[in-house]
């Protein structure tokens, strides 16, 4: 790259670099390689694995916003997993606070693939947007599953944290 500066598949394969850096657990570098790509110089097919890459970096340094805008701009990308892309854009809007934000992603989710996971931080969303009673119907609904697993557990805390919040209310 440095003989040759200006060739027209240097966006590529910087991309390319990037994305080697991030498996190799080089994410500032990889962070450093990104910053000098401007997405449209990129080929149409190759922006889903820059967005992905982007969104990656961001998700371990913490920097939840940033890396929800780019897993959208993973989801907008040509070749992209739609429903892959959903999943990390819901869960960094949540790990970022952005309840009603992560509650429209989520509702977006197909039916057939709404998965005990989904239904907790969709009950989650649902009592920070102020719907108490709803939120608890499906955290109640998951805690009573006769085959409980991490999502029940995380569920039955859920609903303890809600009743110890109630009962701290009515305290003078």
């Amino acid at each position: 790259l440095n003989t040759h500066e200006f060739t027209i598949y240097r966006p590529e394969i910087l991309a390319t670099i990037a994305r080697i850096q991030w498996r190799q657990q080089q994410s500032e570098a990889a962070r450093q390689t990104l910053a000098s790509i401007r997405p449209d110089d990129l080929a149409p097919e190759s922006r889903a694995a820059y967005w992905q890459t982007r969104a990656r970096i961001a998700e371990e340094r913490k920097q939840w916003h940033r890396a929800a805008r780019a897993w959208k701009q993973y989801r907008n990308s040509q070749g992209s997993d739609d429903i892959s892309g959903m999943r990390h854009q819901a869960s960094s809007l949540f790990r970022a606070g952005e309840y009603a934000a992560t509650r429209e992603i989520l509702e977006q989710f197909p039916e057939d693939i709404r998965a005990t996971g989904w239904q907790y931080r969709y009950a989650l969303c649902l009592r920070h947007g102020g719907q108490l009673r709803r939120a608890q119907e499906i955290l109640q609904k998951m805690a009573d599953q006769p085959d409980p697993d991490t999502w029940s557990s995380m569920a039955k805390l859920a609903l303890a944290e809600q009743l110890a919040d109630a009962l701290l209310k009515q305290q003078p």
